[in-house]
Parts: structure tokens; sequence; C-alpha cells
């Protein structure tokens, strides 16, 4: 078992405190503290979230001539997902940096 120190404040009443919570220290401990069922459910909801916050990124994504990914791009980006996997997509930094350096004039190249 681990024991974590859960701490939360409510300042509307101005109070706050650190609380010792025992959770297993893999899934079957959890498993067995909780219910497989209670950890499952709180698993999918948890693995919903951290989808859904994939999914608006690629919604605020742009292409490359400005326009926004089509529900058919963000639904095959969507498909390659993977829980806990974090890839980064787009053009590499020098990359990024040469098409701005691109839209720049002559002065404003010179002024750097």
């Amino acid at each position: 078992m681990t024991e974590l120190k859960v701490k939360v404040a409510a300042p509307e009443v101005g109070r706050q405190i650190e609380v010792p919570f025992e959770v297993g220290s893999d899934l079957d401990e959890n498993a067995n503290k909780f219910g497989a069922d209670v950890v499952n459910k709180v698993f999918i909801r948890q693995a919903v979230i951290a989808y859904q916050a994939f999914l608006r990124g690629q919604l605020k994504k742009k292409t490359e001539t400005g326009e926004p990914l089509t529900d058919e791009q963000i639904i095959a980006i969507g498909a390659n997902w993977k829980l806990g996997v974090i890839t980064r997509t787009g053009m590499s930094k020098p990359d990024k940096a040469r098409k701005l350096l691109s839209q720049l004039s002559k002065e404003e190249i010179e002024a750097l």
C-alpha cells in the first residue's frame, strides 16, 4: 500500500487540510481495496477525460494552410491515440523557425 498526502482547500471559508489517503501500490491492491468494478469505472472515467483533452487539442489545430482539421482527420488521429503516450506532431523547431523567418521582410531580418 501507498500513503498519499491529499491537500484540499476551501478558500471561501478560510480552511485547508492535508489528509492521509491509502491506496494500493498496483492495480491488484487497488482492486482488492476498492473493488475491481470501482477501479475499472474510475479508470474509464479518467481515460475519457484524457481522450477528450487530446481531442480538444486537435480541434484547435490548424493545417499548414491555416484551416482547422476536418472531423475525419481528427477521427483518424484519435484512432491512434494511446493513454499515457505523448506524441508531438507538427514541424520541428528548426522548420518552424525557418518558416517564421521566411515570412519576415528583408528589413525585419536585418533588424534582428
